[in-house]
């Protein structure tokens, strides 16, 4: 009868709104999102990051998947389950990864992490998986690569402008940038020079053969790289938490895109 009608139009209905569910939620690409060590000395051990990261992804129409400090062949089996790889901002890398001693200014590293991080950076490379490193992540992806970094920019050299200006805002504009034509970084914001947010003292020294640099302050730091496949992005500041800027919305877009090829 007409009841039973309506139930199998209705179970139909449902069934057809399930599939566009089941299609939606396997259509967001899967971004493997690094975190690190949270815990003070003396407090149970604790991993974490940032929500701004996963914000950022998900809002660009992916989904994350944390990857803890672990058994880094684990996490690399991982890579074949995931679309594109994040590293995040975090602790100082310790400086024996680029075969160097650790000086004063040079806080405490997360040797687990940064071991796990050079393992997943060399086998996304491999599997020509797409990369985003930020802050940390850009240097990270540096030193894995081969390349090293400024322990301290200012004790080293490198500029007297101080860089870490936290104390004013994780979301303050510190500074500009200067993009070069053609690289990614200026495709995908349509900018040649934007307005950046700067949390750290240390950055890029030696670039990591197969990169090269696409974007610097004014004095002269390396603020973006890429790789010459344009699978490897970095940038040093933290768009994850410039939500109202227009160009960091459209690099984790255009980032989310990319490990859907």
């Amino acid at each position: 009868g007409w009841t039973a009608t309506l139930r199998r139009r209705s179970d139909s209905s449902r069934s057809a709104l399930r599939r566009l569910y089941d299609l939606f939620m396997v259509s967001r690409p899967l971004i493997g999102i690094t975190i690190g060590n949270v815990s003070r000395p003396g407090e149970r051990a604790r991993c974490g990051t940032d929500t701004a990261y996963l914000r950022s992804i998900q809002q660009a129409g992916g989904n994350g998947v944390l990857i803890p400090p672990g058994e880094p062949a684990a996490a690399v089996e991982l890579l074949d389950r995931l679309d594109g790889l994040m590293l995040t901002g975090g602790a100082d890398v310790g400086p024996a990864s680029y075969q160097e001693t650790r000086r004063p200014l040079t806080g405490d590293p997360d040797l687990a992490r940064d071991t796990l991080e050079i393992r997943l950076v060399r086998a996304a490379r491999r599997r020509k998986m797409p990369i985003l490193g930020i802050c940390r992540g850009q240097q990270m992806v540096n030193v894995a690569l081969g390349g090293t970094l400024y322990q301290d920019l200012v004790a080293d050299g490198a500029t007297e402008e101080v860089h870490d200006v936290r104390a004013h805002g994780r979301g303050q504009l510190a500074h500009p940038i200067d993009i070069a034509a053609g690289s990614w970084l200026a495709d995908v914001t349509f900018a040649r020079r934007l307005q950046v947010n700067s949390l750290h003292h240390q950055a890029v020294r030696v670039v990591a053969g197969g990169l090269s640099v696409t974007a610097t302050s004014p004095d002269g730091v390396v603020e973006a790289m890429q790789s010459r496949d344009r699978r490897v992005l970095t940038v040093q500041s933290h768009p994850e938490e410039l939500p109202d800027q227009l160009w960091a919305r459209r690099l984790f877009r255009a980032f989310v895109s990319m490990t859907r090829d």
